[in-house]
């Protein structure tokens, strides 16, 4: 056995990914990753005991080119002598009807499309002794990095920089922890081809951008390739963030009573765990963990050891935080449930203090602007953006109206602010109740979403002076 294979049989090992007499469902596309992880688990089908199932699925996106690498695939599972499933889809339909991006709606289509085949293997080989179905994907130290990149620009916090985790339910990733190289390399030795997905060089993407733009730049300016850093990085975060989930359930052990959390036990907690737990909280309630962001855990963060009984505060989803005798409560506001009759939060808009602050007391928020003399001061995150001061002045802070319109920061056209809620799928009953920046018709920054095109400060963009919006609880009373 060469290195290569040794090194993804001792990480197979070492993560557990793969009990003995496992069903495996692999999502081959055809590239080089898929190709090589379904070649290396076939290689263990007979030492593991594994039953393999190719998955394939045609995204009809590529014409011609997208018909032969389902070819590809199906010719590589007749050589293998292992079952290969396809599905074909019209991603661009499936996207517009779930109102999603494309590469949204195609992760969306794959992961269901895999789940699928893995409990049908369960039904089919229930009572064999064998353990519950895995999805192999093959994703790379590369995806890794990129996926860093991502957060770190996002300003997410630990779970965000842990990155890819390589077990997580049914997902396995054996090749986490091989470059793409080491995989390219290990095919050409054996003299085997792969199909090349054009639309991966295109930089319509960010993470097209990141793995042709900025990391090749960041490995030139450093002198050696810093992927392999930023996967390392993932790992020795890896046993923080277990140890902060550890400390999470015990805490929750403590907390939570009846769906409830008692407030003053919370109140004790340091405020790493005060976060985790509100998120694991908010979690289990409502059965999502996708709209309490960075604001909201702050905004709850500093109401809740002021708050009386029977206050109140609004969340994202027509969800409220209540206190009631000591302890936290997250309910569904039904009389919210129709559009009609959510009002918005502002009844005239606000103007932008630009420097200031500006104090927005009926959603409990504030915006500090503040001039950045120096580059370095930029920090990136959730609340937090630069703008060129010139182009904001006379912005002002509101709720949506009619004809509003954006060009978001990273595309080249605009589009009415209604076609961009769609595609966030942002829930109609909150539209009216986003809170935005607004120059005239065009909008300046959505916080937590976008900014305008026109008015934010980039590095290597427009000169002029830079502002930072500052955005972040006020002094919370009653909602």
């Amino acid at each position: 056995m060469n290195e290569f294979l040794s090194s993804v049989t001792g990480f197979i090992q070492e993560r557990e990914l793969l009990p003995r007499g496992c069903p495996v469902v692999v999502g081959v596309s055809g590239g080089a990753d898929s190709l090589a992880l379904l070649l290396i688990l076939n290689g263990l089908r007979q030492s593991h005991d594994l039953v393999i199932q190719v998955a394939h699925l045609n995204h009809g996106l590529r014409g011609a080119e997208a018909d032969e690498d389902e070819a590809f695939v199906r010719d590589w599972s007749r050589k293998l002598g292992v079952a290969c499933a396809v599905r074909r889809i019209d991603i661009r339909a499936k996207a517009h009807e779930e109102r999603k991006g494309i590469e949204e709606a195609g992760r969306s289509a794959r992961q269901d499309f895999f789940s699928e085949l893995a409990l049908a293997l369960d039904e089919r080989l229930a009572g064999t002794g064998r353990p519950t179905a895995r999805i192999a994907l093959g994703h790379h130290l590369n995806d890794q990095a990129e996926t860093i990149m991502m957060n770190l620009g996002r300003g997410s916090g630990l779970d965000g920089l842990v990155g890819i985790r390589p077990h997580n339910d049914r997902l396995i990733r054996p090749l986490l922890n091989q470059p793409r190289a080491a995989i390219e390399a290990w095919l050409e030795e054996q003299e085997i081809t792969w199909r090349l997905d054009r639309s991966n060089l295109e930089l319509d993407t960010l993470r097209n951008r990141l793995r042709q733009q900025v990391l090749p730049a960041w490995q030139e300016a450093l002198s050696y390739d810093p992927a392999p850093l930023l996967a390392r990085l993932a790992v020795n975060l890896e046993e923080d963030r277990n140890l902060l989930e550890a400390l999470t359930l015990q805490a929750a052990a403590d907390c939570l009573v009846d769906q409830r959390l008692a407030v003053p036990a919370w109140k004790k907690l340091p405020p790493a765990l005060q976060n985790r737990l509100l998120r694991l909280f908010w979690q289990r309630t409502s059965g999502s963990n996708q709209d309490l962001g960075f604001v909201h855990i702050r905004l709850l963060r500093d109401w809740l050891p002021s708050a009386g009984s029977g206050q109140r505060l609004s969340l994202p989803g027509n969800w409220r935080a209540v206190v009631l005798d000591g302890y936290l409560q997250f309910v569904v506001n039904r009389s919210d449930s129709d559009c009609s009759q959510q009002g918005p939060v502002l009844s005239r808009p606000l103007r932008l203090n630009l420097p200031g602050l500006t104090e927005i007391y009926p959603s409990n928020q504030k915006i500090k602007a503040y001039l950045i003399e120096n580059g370095h001061d930029i920090v990136y995150n959730d609340s937090t953006e630069y703008f060129l001061l010139d182009r904001i002045q006379g912005s002002v802070i509101r709720n949506r109206q009619p004809g509003d319109k954006i060009r978001p920061a990273g595309r080249t056209g605009g589009k009415s602010l209604k076609k961009f809620l769609n595609e966030q799928q942002i829930p109609c009953h909150e539209r009216d109740r986003l809170l935005l920046v607004a120059k005239g018709r065009d909008i300046v920054w959505l916080p937590g979403l976008t900014v305008g095109a026109d008015f934010v400060a980039r590095p290597g963009g427009p000169a002029g002076q830079r502002i930072a919006l500052e955005i972040s609880p006020l002094a919370v009373t009653d909602v």
